[in-house]
């Protein structure tokens, strides 16, 4: 589970990355916004429940 959440939070700041480009440097296309923005939404949700199984599990 750990290595899963240390991937997920490399996704998210690749996406991060992205979403920066868009709003600061170049407008980038829409389809490409919104992949980006569905793939941050699936990191958040397994960042979220990777982190609740490592607490569950440690206890």
């Amino acid at each position: 589970m750990k290595k899963i959440r240390i991937v997920c939070v490399v996704i998210l700041m690749i996406t991060l990355l992205i979403s920066g480009v868009n709003i600061f440097l170049t407008p980038l296309s829409d389809v490409i916004v919104r992949i980006d923005h569905i793939i941050m939404l699936i990191a958040i949700a397994t960042i979220a429940f990777c982190s609740i199984r490592i607490k569950k599990e440690n206890r």
